[in-house]
């Protein structure tokens, strides 16, 4: 007795197995040069958990990580483990961006203060009175940090050590100040800009 058989012709793919199929191969393929490449990708190094969130971005310098938060915490970290170096209290509500210089973190409190802390340890090298809250970023010129005060007064503070070097009326509320090796422009609620001379603080215009 003899059997014979039918051979059956191949199953053609449905558009469903071709797609399936190149989904296959570019998952394997990417699988692969992850694996590869693995010791080359970027890793997380630490995570700070506050609770309060950063509303501007950090600063880096000399291994250390400045940054605050929109609650008015500064916060001041070593760049390698993520260990909290020092927490200080920044303007109410809100946060002006510190300044980093000559080995310091320079910053406003709401005590009508600017502080200068050893960025290293937080440890507090100098302070200087505002008369009134600082809500404008300070600015830097040369080696003078310039700041400038809700009651309209705006000093410059000489580093490493904070001696003031001159102070200014601008006869209103100050907002917002920039510089640079030469003059110092504010902006005041009123809405004028003044230009000061970073020397001596006298008015240009």
């Amino acid at each position: 007795m003899a059997y014979y058989y039918r051979r059956r012709p191949p199953r053609r793919m449905t558009g469903c197995g071709v797609i399936l199929s190149i989904v296959a191969v570019l998952l394997g393929l990417w699988l692969g040069v992850r694996e590869a490449l693995s010791p080359l990708l970027p890793r997380r190094a630490w995570r700070l958990k506050t609770g309060e969130a950063f509303c501007s971005p950090p600063l880096v310098s000399g291994g250390v990580v400045l940054a605050g938060t929109a609650e008015g915490t500064l916060y001041i970290l070593r760049a390698r483990s993520g260990e909290v170096v020092a927490k200080g209290s920044a303007l109410l509500g809100s946060f002006v961006r510190p300044l980093l210089a000559e080995g310091l973190a320079i910053f406003a409190s709401d005590d009508f203060r600017v502080y200068a802390l050893r960025a290293r340890t937080g440890q507090i090298k100098w302070r200087a009175e505002m008369g009134g809250s600082v809500r404008a970023p300070l600015a830097l010129s040369g080696r003078a940090v310039i700041a400038g005060a809700d009651s309209g007064r705006v000093c410059a503070l000489l580093l490493p050590e904070g001696r003031e070097v001159w102070s200014a009326s601008v006869g209103g509320v100050v907002r917002a100040l920039c510089a640079d090796a030469r003059r110092c422009y504010v902006a005041v609620r009123l809405g004028r800009v003044l230009a000061l001379d970073v020397r001596d603080g006298k008015r240009l215009w």
